[in-house]
C-alpha cells in the first residue's frame, strides 16, 4: 500500500520584500525544493540523500504540511494531504529529529513525555498508559524504572532511543528520521540505526530517511532519491544507486564515500566550485551542469527530468546523457 506519494512539489521562500527591493520589482526566491516526486510504501524504507542544503529536509516537512509548499501534489493513504485534520496527520505520521530538544521536553520525565502522546492521541484508555510506557520503553531497549527521569539524565543515543519510542507511542504507520544519529558515536549509530529496522519491520512502518551519509543510506534502504539543489536527480533501488550510478552527481558522492577495502581501486570525481545560489538557478537546463564533468553545451538549455533508465521505470535519471 502506498503511505505517501509526492508530484512537483514545491517550496520557494521569497527574498524578504523592503524599499530597494520594491523599486526594482525583485520578485526572486529561493527555490529550496523545485519539482520533486516521490513516493513511500508501507514497509518501505526510503532514503533522501544530498549535500547539505540541497532541500532533503524541506521536502518532507513541505510534504507533511509541517510548513505550507508554494505548489505540488501530496497524497496520504490516497487522499489529498491537504485536506487531512492536522491531529490525524500528526497521529500517521511521526518526525524524529536531529536534536532531540525538538523532541523531549526538558521539564518533563520521559515516562511523562510519552505518555502525553498516548493521552493526546486517545491510544489506550486512561489506566493502561502506564503499561504502554513500559512496554515502549522496553522495545527501544531503555529500562522502564528510569521513565521518571528527565532528558538530562540520559545520554545522547538514550534520548534518541526515547524520541523514537514518543514517535511510536501514537502508533504511526511513517516514520521521517531527520538526520537522527549524525551526532553520536558511530557505536550508537549502529546501535539506534539497527533497532529503528528492527521496529520498522516489526510494526510494517513506511520510512523516510534524510541524511547526507551515503553509508546509512545504504545500511537503511530500499529507495535511494539523490537531491541536489531542491530536485531529484537520481532514484531508484538502493542497489542499482549504489551499484551502478548514472546521474555524474551520484557517482561523484560515491566516488567519496569510504569503501572498507583497502585494496579497492576507485577513481574519485572531484566536483568543481561550489553549489549554485538556489535563488540564481536557471528555469532551463541541468542545474548541476556548472559542476559536472560531462556538462556539454545542450545541458545549458535542454528541458530536464526523471527518465528510466535503460526502460527501467524503478531506475530514473534526471540526466540528457543517459
Amino acid at each position: 500500500m502506498t503511505l505517501l506519494e509526492v508530484q512537483g512539489l514545491k517550496k520557494h521562500f521569497p527574498l524578504e520584500e523592503g524599499l530597494l527591493s520594491g523599486l526594482l520589482g525583485d520578485d526572486r526566491a529561493v527555490k529550496a525544493v523545485d519539482g520533486v516526486d516521490f513516493s513511500v510504501d508501507a514497509g518501505e524504507a526510503l532514503t533522501l540523500v544530498g549535500e547539505s542544503g540541497c532541500g532533503k529536509t524541506t521536502s518532507v516537512l513541505s510534504a507533511l504540511r509541517h510548513q505550507d509548499p508554494t505548489d505540488g501534489l501530496v497524497r496520504f493513504k490516497g487522499k489529498d494531504i491537504a485536506t487531512y485534520n492536522k491531529k490525524a496527520l500528526r497521529s500517521e505520521a511521526q518526525l524524529i529529529y536531529q536534536d532531540q530538544q525538538d523532541t523531549l521536553n526538558p521539564t518533563m520525565s520521559v515516562g511523562e513525555a510519552i505518555a502525553e502522546a498516548i493521552r493526546v492521541h486517545d491510544i489506550v484508555p486512561d489506566d493502561e498508559v502506564d503499561a504502554r510506557v513500559d512496554e515502549l520503553l522496553e522495545r527501544v531497549g531503555i529500562a522502564p524504572s528510569d521513565k521518571h527521569q528527565r532528558p538530562s539524565a540520559f545520554s545522547g543515543g538514550q534520548k534518541q532511543r526515547i524520541a523514537i519510542a514518543r514517535a511510536l507511542a501514537v502508533e504511526p504507520s511513517l516514520l521521517v528520521a531527520d538526520e537522527p544519529v549524525s551526532g553520536l558515536d558511530v557505536s550508537v549509530q549502529a546501535q539506534i540505526l539497527n533497532r529503528l529496522m528492527d521496529l520498522q519491520e516489526e510494526f510494517g512502518l513506511g520510512l523516510i530517511y534524510v541524511t547526507h551519509n551515503l553509508g546509512i543510506a545504504r545500511k537503511i534502504s530500499d529507495t535511494i532519491g539523490v537531491m541536489y539543489l531542491g530536485q531529484i536527480v537520481e532514484y531508484g533501488d538502493v542497489d542499482d544507486i549504489f551499484e551502478d550510478p548514472q546521474h555524474p552527481y551520484t557517482q561523484a558522492l560515491l566516488s567519496a564515500n569510504p569503501i572498507p577495502d583497502p585494496t579497492a581501486d576507485r577513481e574519485r570525481i572531484v566536483l568543481q566550485g561550489d553549489m549554485p545560489d538556489p535563488i540564481d538557478v536557471d528555469e532551463h537546463g541541468c542545474a548541476f551542469a556548472p559542476r559536472c564533468p560531462e556538462a556539454t553545451e545542450e545541458c545549458e538549455t535542454a528541458e530536464m527530468g526523471l527518465e528510466p533508465f535503460e526502460d527501467d521505470e524503478g531506475h530514473l535519471v534526471d540526466c540528457i546523457h543517459r
